[in-house]
Formats: C-alpha cells, sequence, structure tokens
C-alpha cells in the first residue's frame, strides 16, 4: 500500500495511507462507460486512455465518460480527457458523452472553447445512458402562398 507523509511533518510522524483513484468499466453492445472515483491525476487519465482506445479499437459503441465521482479535474487532466475524446471521435465515433456536475469547470471551459464536436455534456449517468432522441424536424415550405409542411 502507497502512503505519503503530509508535508512539514517530522521523519518519524505516522504516515497516512495515498488516495488511489479507481476506474470502472461497464460494456454492452451499444455502449462503454468508464467511471472515474477518486483523484483524477494525469496517471489516471492516462490509462483511462489506453482503455477507452481498446474498446474504440474492437468496435465498442458510444462512450460514456463519467467524472461525478472524481475528487477534482486539472488543467492537465482535462486536456487527457478531450484527446480520449478525440481518439473516438477520429476512429469515427460520435462526440463522447462526458457526465459532470454541473458547477464544475470542465463545463464552462468545454462551452468556452467550442468542444461540442468532441465532447457531449451530461449532469448525469442515467441522462448520457439514455439521451432524450431529438424532436422531429418540421420543414415548411411555402409556394403561392400554399405552405407545405413535411416532417424529416
Amino acid at each position: 500500500m502507497a502512503t505519503t507523509i503530509p508535508a512539514g511533518a517530522p521523519r518519524n510522524a505516522p504516515t497516512i495511507p495515498a488516495r488511489h483513484s479507481t476506474l470502472h468499466i461497464g460494456i454492452s453492445r451499444r455502449l462503454s462507460v468508464f467511471a472515474v472515483s477518486g483523484p483524477i491525476d494525469a496517471e489516471t487519465v492516462g490509462e483511462l486512455r489506453r482503455r477507452v482506445r481498446s474498446h474504440v479499437a474492437k468496435g465498442a459503441g458510444t462512450v460514456v465518460l463519467d467524472l461525478t465521482g472524481g475528487d477534482r479535474l486539472t488543467a492537465a487532466s482535462y486536456a487527457g480527457v478531450v484527446g480520449c475524446a478525440w481518439d473516438v471521435v477520429a476512429d469515427g465515433g460520435a462526440p463522447m458523452r462526458l457526465v459532470v456536475d454541473a458547477g464544475r469547470p470542465a463545463v464552462s471551459l468545454t462551452q468556452l472553447v467550442g468542444l461540442g464536436h468532441l465532447l457531449a455534456l451530461y449532469e448525469s449517468l442515467d441522462e448520457a445512458c439514455h439521451p432524450e432522441p431529438a424532436p422531429p424536424l418540421t420543414v415548411a415550405l411555402t409556394v403561392s402562398g400554399t405552405t407545405l409542411h413535411r416532417t424529416v
């Protein structure tokens, strides 16, 4: 078990067990769900990226990444998550579904930078796994005063 010594503590001070991240993976025919609990650090994101690449290479369905159980998401970790989403889209997949708390900086950063083509944001795992279908598009065409409607 890894341990850490608190900063400023004497050398003979008791050690504290280091907190590790856990990566949970759930696979179905149409979804691959990756959930992270604990610290979201570079090592965790690196392992996540390796696992996602492996699943995508095997023809996995839509990729869902749940970060709601994670402690914090640093800028470097977020860059790794974006890289993971890039891997999914570059392999022909749909944008990766990212589940995060609405108040996290990742939400505003994703919207600000315009990464909607890589990441679709959701507030719950259930919502990400079962998104509401988009309403049908109704096209109206007016010809010589007569309006024709068609649902696409």
